[in-house]
């Protein structure tokens, strides 16, 4: 599957922002303690990716698989905010590509921030509001299926998502040849799962080992639940800060993400440690990112067990990277997070 990885990553190079890949030098590091751990951190910043996060990826991908007159009938998905802009950003782009007007509704929770509801109907997507869980999300989809004829584009029981959002993988890869380097160790937040199962595709079998990151508040940590009880947790009900990662990991994703050869491991972080992570993001890195992306930096910073994990690693300081995975949050709540 790696090699599925390259070849998607080729496909879409074109059409995807190659996104900086940069040292986030020893002050960040520092942050967690007086010294740190000994680690160097490379952020991999899709807050700069089309529609500000990594999901454009996976949506462009899926859409330029499918036939001409499934899109003319139109497409629907659920979304927090993120993949919901990215497929409708990526729709417009291939229906100028083909000529084509592809109609895009997305289910998004009631408690959606304001700003990726709106951005999302700036993009020419319906937007439809539901209940909070994704059983309730996944009612409105299904019947917007039987009322238009739509086709669903589902983030989390689709390979082509796996693979289209893997391809974060294959870039860093080639971007970490510029360092004459390997990373050690790459983290990354997980909530349907289709990043981290897309990472893991594309670091099997390199020297590189693939770690998930969830907030711990209400039950959002299904992932690394799931790993612990050996099954796929299929509801999950938090208010975490992190919206993005307030969704059960799909059945495509847990295939890849329950087996330790693929993850070695998902570790789960307090909301206050995301909010600590961002804010050292700001006040280190200039970077400002939502919550779901700092969950990954929250892991690397504060996390005792992946400390545990790095002092294992001798003879040098261990090489880790971490996915930022997006940027999109309104200032005034973000100004009320950061810490």
């Amino acid at each position: 599957m790696r090699g599925a990885v390259q070849e998607v990553y080729k496909a879409i190079v074109d059409e995807v922002n190659e996104t900086p890949l940069v040292p986030a030098g020893l002050s960040l590091i520092g942050s967690s303690s007086e010294y740190g751990p000994p680690m160097d951190l490379y952020l991999k910043c899709e807050g700069m990716q089309k529609t500000g996060s990594f999901k454009y990826r996976g949506a462009w991908f899926v859409l330029s698989q499918l036939p001409t007159e499934t899109l003319a009938k139109g497409l629907v998905a659920t979304s927090s905010g993120n993949f919901g802009k990215a497929l409708a950003s990526a729709a417009y782009d291939l229906g100028v590509r083909r000529d084509l007007k592809i109609p895009i509704s997305i289910v998004m929770p009631s408690r959606s921030r304001t700003s990726k509801i709106m951005a999302t109907k700036a993009l020419g997507a319906t937007v439809y509001l539901s209940g909070p869980s994704w059983s309730e999300r996944q009612d409105v989809v299904n019947a917007l299926q039987k009322s238009t004829g739509a086709s669903c584009v589902s983030t989390v029981n689709n390979p082509d998502i796996l693979l289209g959002q893997g391809t974060v993988g294959a870039e860093i890869m080639d971007q970490m040849r510029v360092y004459g380097e390997e990373l050690d160790m790459i983290i990354a937040p997980c909530g349907s799962g289709g990043l981290l199962a897309g990472l893991a595709l594309a670091f099997h079998g390199s020297k590189t080992s693939v770690f998930g990151a969830e907030p711990s508040k209400e039950g959002a940590d299904d992932a690394r639940r799931g790993r612990l009880q050996k099954r796929r947790i299929d509801r999950v009900d938090s208010s975490t800060i992190a919206d993005g990662l307030r969704c059960p990991v799909g059945k495509a994703a847990w295939e890849v993400i329950k087996r330790p050869e693929y993850v070695e491991d998902v570790y789960a972080v307090s909301d206050e440690e995301i909010q600590m992570a961002m804010g050292a993001l700001l006040k280190h890195n200039s970077l400002v990112v939502e919550p779901s992306a700092a969950a990954a930096v929250a892991v690397a910073l504060f996390s005792a067990s992946f400390h545990e994990r790095v002092e294992e690693h001798r003879g040098r300081r261990c090489r880790v990277g971490v996915v930022l995975t997006g940027g999109n949050i309104d200032l005034e709540d973000y100004a009320l997070l950061i810490r």
